[in-house]
Order: C-alpha cells, then sequence, then structure tokens
C-alpha cells in the first residue's frame, strides 16, 4: 500500500498544492482539486489567533482574526481612549490587516490576503507572518495604552 501512496505522490505535479492530497477510509489515496478550506490557530505577541482559508473568485483568501482586547474607558483616561482609536484609525491604510473596534468595546485584528496558485504551506504562513508585521508597530502602540496588553506583549 505505502508503494501504492508514494507512486500516486510522486505523479502529481510539484509543488502539491495544500490540502489537496486526501487519504480515504480504506486506505486509497486521491486529489481534490481545489483544496480543502484550512484553519488554524496560534497566538502572536500574546494574542490569540485563527485563521482559515476560503476561496473566492476561484482563489484562495486567508482570514485571519484576533482578539485584542477591551478598549480603554473614557471614565478611565479619556486620553488613553483617544489615542487607541487614532492607533486603530491609522492601521485602516494597511494594505491587509487592520485593528477594530467592535461594539461591545473589544479590539481586535482583522485581516484578509489573496494568496497564490499553488498554495503551499509556505505561502499560508508567509501570508499570515505578512499581515502581524504590519501591524506590530500598531500593537506594539497599542500596548502602552491598553492594560495588561504591555506584559503581554513582553513575554
Amino acid at each position: 500500500m505505502q508503494s501504492t501512496h508514494i507512486a500516486f505522490i510522486a505523479k502529481q505535479p510539484i509543488p502539491i498544492e495544500f490540502n489537496t492530497i486526501v487519504v480515504r477510509e480504506d486506505g486509497s489515496v486521491e486529489r481534490h482539486i481545489p483544496g480543502r478550506p484550512v484553519t488554524f490557530q496560534f497566538a502572536y505577541l500574546g494574542i490569540p489567533f485563527t485563521a482559515h482559508t476560503q476561496t473566492e473568485d476561484n482563489r484562495p483568501v486567508l482570514h485571519l482574526k484576533g482578539e485584542v482586547g477591551p478598549a480603554p474607558y473614557s471614565a478611565e483616561s479619556i486620553s488613553a481612549r483617544r489615542a487607541t482609536h487614532a492607533i486603530l484609525r491609522a492601521s485602516w491604510s494597511l494594505p491587509h490587516g487592520r485593528l477594530v473596534a467592535w461594539p461591545g468595546g473589544r479590539i481586535s485584528v482583522t485581516g484578509r490576503v489573496p494568496l497564490p496558485r499553488p498554495l503551499t504551506p509556505v505561502a499560508l504562513i508567509s501570508a499570515a507572518v505578512s499581515v502581524l508585521l504590519d501591524l506590530r508597530p500598531y500593537l506594539d502602540l497599542l500596548g502602552e495604552f491598553l492594560p495588561g496588553r504591555a506584559e503581554a506583549a513582553v513575554g
């Protein structure tokens, strides 16, 4: 059976697109095109992220979401609240990611990045890292104004 799997994979065009080779219940291998959605979780600067791919206009797209924490209330510090919202607005000029305050007062990171074909693990991780590196200065600035964020960013 193992030589069958190796022979099957050897006949595939290189690079093999991520999540397109599937092992069925009977042990046989088949190819799915386009690949199935990919979902993963990770933490960056103490912020938990979820990521998933989906196909839009026949192209893979990576969606990222991370929960940063609560925005400061005006009663806590008017200047911290104003600075926090200024940082959020400044992030909106980024091409693939931004910081958003939701109605419940929670701040989150959202990202959307078109991915190349064929979708390889390297392309997937590179896209996520690219969004996070663009957002890093904004997240660092937020750490100065959000309670608990400065400690999380250091660790």
